[in-house]
């Protein structure tokens, strides 16, 4: 995580990741939670870390993806 003059960014890797003929889908916090992943071993972790990015980024950078504001800090804008 940074703090920048964006706010609180953070490189998530591939807590969040799209394939690339894959619509980046970013409007909704809890899809992005529950975001299937075939390649996860453990699935509960995974919600918990991605839960955990939306709680403190205003930014994400996801694994494979374009950076997005953080849905749940705009819908208290």
């Amino acid at each position: 995580m940074a703090n920048t003059d964006k706010g609180k960014v953070v490189v998530a890797a591939d807590i969040f990741w799209w394939n690339d003929q894959e619509k980046q889908q970013i409007d909704d916090a809890e899809a992005l939670i529950n975001k299937e992943d075939h390649f996860t071993k453990d699935g509960e972790a995974l919600k918990k870390s991605r839960r955990k990015v939306l709680e403190i980024a205003d930014w994400i950078i996801p694994g494979h993806g374009k950076m997005f504001r953080n849905p749940k800090k705009e819908e208290k804008i």
